[in-house]
């Protein structure tokens, strides 16, 4: 990590990215074996598959419709997008991380690199949507 030009807050900020996008990346690894999908459709994310299913079952498939409602601000506020249910799941590991990086004592531009940052870790861990070819 290069320090030139940040200043104190903004290292421990990077500091404590890296810490909690690792261990939300190996909590969410560890939740199912290697190669768990959605019984139904394929779907291997492990934000998106629901551990009490058996055989296993995507949100979406448990849910039953393929979109749900997701606030971009968070917590109930802001307008809402129309996401595919699967996203909205993957979407809402990376927004709590978002709100562990994006606070007052972080340079904005900082703190937006590394939610930038996450949501790359986040969203690699498997295909929320087998349709979508990769």
């Amino acid at each position: 990590m290069t320090t030139s030009l940040a200043s104190d807050a903004d290292i421990r900020a990077v500091t404590r990215c890296l810490l909690f996008t690792e261990r939300s990346v190996v909590r969410l690894r560890g939740r199912f074996p290697t190669g768990a999908g959605c019984f139904q459709c394929g779907a291997t994310h492990p934000a998106a598959l629901v551990a009490s299913t058996a055989p296993l079952h995507c949100y979406s498939c448990l849910l039953g419709r393929a979109t749900e409602g997701n606030h971009v601000a968070g917590s109930g506020r802001g307008p809402v997008l129309e996401l595919p249910a699967n996203a909205h799941r993957v979407f809402s590991e990376i927004e709590a991380l978002r709100n562990r990086f994006l606070t007052d004592e972080v340079d904005r531009e900082v703190g937006f690199g590394l939610v930038t940052f996450a949501a790359m870790r986040v969203s690699t861990l498997g295909c929320w949507d087998p349709a979508v070819k990769r």
